[in-house]
C-alpha cells in the first residue's frame, strides 16, 4: 500500500496558518475560556483551536489516498464528526447545555456509524455489536472531552496515537486507517505549537470531542481488520488510547467512592491533576503523560507480533498495572469537589 507523505506536510501546513488567524477570531468574539477554580491558567484563553485542526483535517482527507467524495465510509465518519464539531462549538460559545453533547450527541454520532454499517462486526450476535460500538464510540469521545485539561495534553496524546494507528494501518495494508490517522497527526502536531505550555489557544470542548470521536473510530475498523489476528486485534485500539480510558477510570472511581456523579462534577481531580499537584508543573506533567501513551502504542505493536496466551497475559499485567496505579494516584494530592462546594455555600451571603 502507497500512502502519500505530502498528506501530512500539506495537513500541518493548513493548520498551521490557520490557527493564529482562528484564534483572532475568538478573541473578537469572546469566545474564551476564563480561569475558575476548576482551571489552572490565570488568564483568558481563547477557545475554537478546534477549527483549524478540522479544516487541516479535511484538506488532508481530500488529497489522501481515500479521497472523501469517493470514499463512502470516511465521508460518513466525517459527516459525523462535523456533527460533534458544530455542537461542540455552541457549547464553547455558551449557547448549548454542557450535557446536551454527551447525553445527545455522542450517542447520535454513534448510532450514524451504526445505521450506515460502520459497527463492531466481531461478536456473532449483532446486538452486542451495535451495543459495544455505541459504549466505545460514547465512552472514547467523552473521556478525550475530559482528558484536554493542561496545556497540550490532549492535542500531543493524539498525536501519539494517531502516529500508532498510522503505523497499525501500515501493517494491516489499510489505506482507510493511514487516510484518517496521517492527517490527524499532520493536524494535532501544528496545533500542539501554540497549544503547548504556555497555550496561546485550546482547543475547546468542541476540538476535544471531535479528536476522541475520530480516534474512536479508527480503534473500530482496527478491531474489525481480518489482515490482523482475530483474538487479539480488538486490544490495540485500547491500549493506543489508554490515557484517556486510564484518566476516565480513574475519575469515575474516585468521584464514585466520594458519592458523586462522574460526569456531573467536573473537578480537578484527573491524573494530570495529581502529577501537577506534586511539583511537576504542567511540562513536566505533559511530557510524562507522553511518554506514558508512547509506552502504551508500543504495546499495542508488541501485541500484534506475541502469539495469543502471550499477548493475553501481557494485557491482563497491563490491566492489573492499572487498577494498582489507579490506587497510588487515589492517594496523590487532589482538590475534591465537595469541599469546594462546601466552602462555596459557607461564603454564599
Amino acid at each position: 500500500m502507497n500512502f502519500k507523505p505530502f498528506t501530512f506536510v500539506l495537513t500541518f501546513a493548513i493548520t498551521f496558518i490557520l490557527t493564529p488567524l482562528v484564534r483572532r477570531v475568538a478573541f473578537r468574539l469572546k469566545v474564551l475560556d476564563h480561569p475558575n477554580t476548576r482551571k489552572i491558567h490565570h488568564n483568558p484563553i481563547p477557545l475554537l483551536g478546534s477549527i483549524a485542526i478540522y479544516f487541516g483535517v479535511l484538506v488532508g482527507m481530500v488529497f489522501s489516498e481515500s479521497n472523501i467524495f469517493v470514499h463512502q465510509e470516511v465521508l460518513i465518519i466525517l459527516c459525523a464528526g462535523t456533527m460533534l464539531l458544530v455542537v461542540g462549538i455552541l457549547d464553547d460559545a455558551g449557547v448549548l447545555h454542557p450535557q446536551i453533547k454527551l447525553m445527545v450527541a455522542m450517542p447520535v454520532a454513534g448510532l450514524i456509524l451504526i445505521f450506515f454499517g460502520l459497527h463492531l462486526k466481531i461478536f456473532p450476535i449483532h446486538l452486542l455489536n451495535y451495543f459495544f460500538t455505541l459504549f466505545w464510540v460514547v465512552g472514547i469521545t467523552a473521556a478525550y472531552n475530559l482528558l484536554d485539561g493542561m496545556d497540550g495534553l490532549s492535542s500531543g496524546v493524539c498525536v501519539i496515537a494517531s502516529f500508532f494507528y498510522f503505523l497499525t494501518g501500515l501493517i494491516a495494508n489499510d489505506s482507510f486507517l493511514v487516510s484518517i490517522s496521517l492527517p490527524l497527526m499532520g493536524a494535532c502536531l501544528a496545533f500542539l505549537i501554540y497549544n503547548f505550555h504556555p497555550a496561546k489557544i485550546f482547543l475547546g470542548d468542541s476540538g476535544a470531542i471531535f479528536l476522541g470521536f475520530m480516534l474512536a473510530t479508527m480503534g473500530l475498523r482496527v478491531a474489525n481488520n481480518e489482515i490482523l489476528p482475530l483474538l487479539t486485534r480488538w486490544m490495540i485500539p485500547i491500549l493506543i488510547l489508554l490515557v484517556p480510558i486510564f484518566d476516565t477510570s480513574l475519575i469515575t472511581v474516585s468521584r464514585i467512592r466520594r458519592g458523586l456523579i462522574p460526569f456531573l462534577h467536573p473537578g480537578k481531580d484527573h491524573s494530570h491533576h495529581r502529577l501537577y499537584n506534586l511539583g511537576f508543573g504542567q511540562r513536566k506533567t505533559v511530557l510524562l503523560i507522553y511518554l506514558f501513551s508512547i509506552a502504551s502504542g508500543l504495546i499495542s505493536l508488541a501485541v500484534y507480533r506475541l502469539p495469543i496466551l502471550g499477548a493475553y497475559l501481557l494485557f491482563c499485567l497491563l490491566l492489573f498495572s492499572c487498577l494498582a496505579l489507579i490506587f497510588l494516584f487515589e492517594k496523590l494530592p487532589y482538590e475534591r469537589q465537595e469541599l469546594l462546594e462546601s466552602e462555596a455555600k459557607r461564603n454564599r451571603p
